[in-house]
Formats: structure tokens, C-alpha cells, sequence
């Protein structure tokens, strides 16, 4: 599968750079996640429809009925860490903290709201939270112990809900959200039980994933996977949680690229 990723970096790579030619002319260069609607607009209207292509042919190849739940979720993880992973990991000190899971529209309290037989809104707040945990497990593997797929169920989930947001607000620091990430994962864990793994399929299709996070596409950096070690292995050696180590490791692993954002990226 390896030479799969390696495909949808690169095509991922090269959409980036497509992007950046076509907003030269527009304001800061469309660089920014100010910009984000103005990438949707790209990606929507204006990307070359063969590169989009081959991206979701190699989605479809990678997620198949084949896959049992352990193996897709490496699958989505490997994934998410190509799109936006890697550009939350390069700007850690802005990104570590994913508030949505809270306030988001379909966060923790959207669940705690909606009655038990509305199906339609669970399977939308498991398929929000699995994003964000996703996201969230990319950035902290290297220093959790578990991953979400690994997790027990829990026996009361909104009473676990509810004891997380008790001890969440919005002062968190890196360490405070690394400390509540076990009680969030089995939470996750949870609700993919109860709605039969729904959203492993959901979360994987092309537009949802493609449009998802578009700052990951207007802010950078351009990178290639130069180590035969797979992205989860490398993110899970970073030894500390800090934006300026984490450069400099992930510059071990990949080469990375600034100057077609201006040098704003350094």
C-alpha cells in the first residue's frame, strides 16, 4: 500500500503547487487560511480534473470492502497525515488544540442534545469526532499509548461526555489536551460501536476528505516522504511536542518546500 500514499502525496503535492500558480495574482498570493473559501473555489471549479481523478482512483484502490476495521483506520491515519496532519503537526503551536470537538456543530454537546433513535445525527457527530480524534492522534502519537481503534467502549457515554467537559475549557495547553485524549478516544470508540463503524467509509470518500482543513492546502509546506518508514512509524518517533523539534525532525523524514510560499512558512 505503500506506493498508494506515495501517489496521493504526490498528487496532493502537486495540487498545492497548481493552487499557487493560479492564485498568484489574487490577494497575498491566495496564501493564508483567510483564503480558504478561495481554495474550495479551486478545488470546486478550477483544479485539473485529471490530478483530481487520479486522486480519488487511488482512494478508491486504498479503501475497499477488503479492509477489516484495524486495517482501514491505519489506512485513515496514514491518509490524514498527508492531508492536513502534516500541516497541523509543521504549525503545532496553532493547532494542537481542536476546540470543535466541543463547540463544533456537531461536537460532544451536539450528542449530548439529540435523542437516542436520531440516527441520522449520531452517525454526524461520530463522523465529526472521528475526524478530529484522527487528526488529534496524528499530532499526539508520539507520546499516547493507545490508539483510538484500540480503545474499550465505554458504559455510559454521555455521563463520560459530560465528565470530559467538565475538566475541558478553553485555556488547554498542550500537556492539559494530551492528559484528556484517552477519555476522548474511547468516547470515539464508543459511538463507532454503536453505529456499526458508519463512519470509517464516510470519512474517507474524495470530496470530504479533499475539502477538508483547505488551509492545509493554501498555508503549506509542499513535502515528499524521502524514509521508507510509514508516516505513522515517523510521527510516532517525534520525541517532544514542540513546533521547532518538529520541524527539524520532520525535515529527517521528508523534503520539504517554501519557497513557492513566499518563504512565509519559516
Amino acid at each position: 500500500m505503500d506506493d498508494v500514499f506515495d501517489r496521493i502525496e504526490s498528487s496532493h503535492q502537486e495540487l498545492k503547487k497548481q493552487y499557487l500558480d493560479w492564485a498568484k495574482n489574487k490577494k497575498d498570493c491566495g496564501i493564508g487560511s483567510q483564503h480558504n473559501s478561495l481554495t474550495l473555489d479551486y478545488i470546486n471549479n478550477h483544479a485539473e480534473k485529471n490530478l483530481l481523478k487520479h486522486i480519488r482512483n487511488d482512494l478508491k484502490e486504498l479503501f475497499n470492502n477488503e479492509n477489516d476495521i484495524e486495517e482501514q483506520y491505519l489506512n485513515l491515519r496514514e491518509l490524514y497525515l498527508i492531508h492536513p496532519s502534516f500541516h497541523e503537526c509543521w504549525f503545532f503551536s496553532s493547532h494542537f488544540n481542536h476546540q470543535e470537538i466541543i463547540k463544533g456543530r456537531l461536537g460532544l454537546k451536539a450528542y449530548l442534545t439529540c435523542s437516542s433513535d436520531n440516527q441520522r445525527t449520531i452517525k454526524g457527530v461520530t463522523t465529526f469526532l472521528l475526524k478530529r480524534g484522527i487528526l488529534l492522534e496524528n499530532l499526539y502519537s508520539s507520546q499516547l499509548k493507545k490508539s483510538i481503534i484500540d480503545h474499550e467502549p465505554v458504559n455510559n457515554v454521555k455521563n463520560e461526555i459530560n465528565s470530559f467537559l467538565d475538566r475541558y475549557n478553553e485555556e488547554m495547553n498542550s500537556s492539559k489536551v494530551l492528559e484528556l485524549l484517552p477519555d476522548l478516544f474511547a468516547i470515539v470508540k464508543t459511538l463507532l460501536e454503536e453505529t456499526d463503524y458508519f463512519s470509517l467509509d464516510s470519512v474517507v470518500n474524495f470530496k470530504p476528505w479533499i475539502t477538508y482543513a483547505p488551509c492545509s492546502i493554501n498555508e503549506g509546506p509542499i513535502f515528499t516522504k524521502k524514509s521508507d518508514k510509514s508516516r505513522v512509524d515517523i510521527f510516532k518517533s517525534f520525541e517532544r511536542l514542540d513546533e521547532y523539534d518538529i520541524r527539524g525532525q520532520l525535515k529527517e523524514y521528508f523534503h520539504i518546500q517554501y519557497e513557492l510560499y513566499n518563504h512565509s512558512l519559516k
